[in-house]
């Protein structure tokens, strides 16, 4: 599924498809340190980003840095 089906903003869309994630599960292979550290990703976007995410029942990839 594109990143533009998922019907946020046009500045939210514009950040992750600039970062080159363009599908879903480029999405959700990213972990929650890399999606905070995406190129012009403020923090509305970001709350946007994980409202949907939320919604969709996704999750961001293990960060492996923090698993014990």
């Amino acid at each position: 599924m594109s990143i533009v089906e998922l019907n946020m903003t046009k500045r939210t869309t514009d950040i992750l498809l600039s970062n080159g994630i363009d599908t879903i599960e480029k999405l959700t292979l990213l972990t929650n340190n890399k999606v905070i550290k995406l190129r012009n990703l403020g923090r509305l976007s970001l709350l946007e980003l994980l409202d949907k995410m939320k919604e969709l029942k996704l999750e961001f990839a293990d960060d492996p840095e923090y698993i014990l």
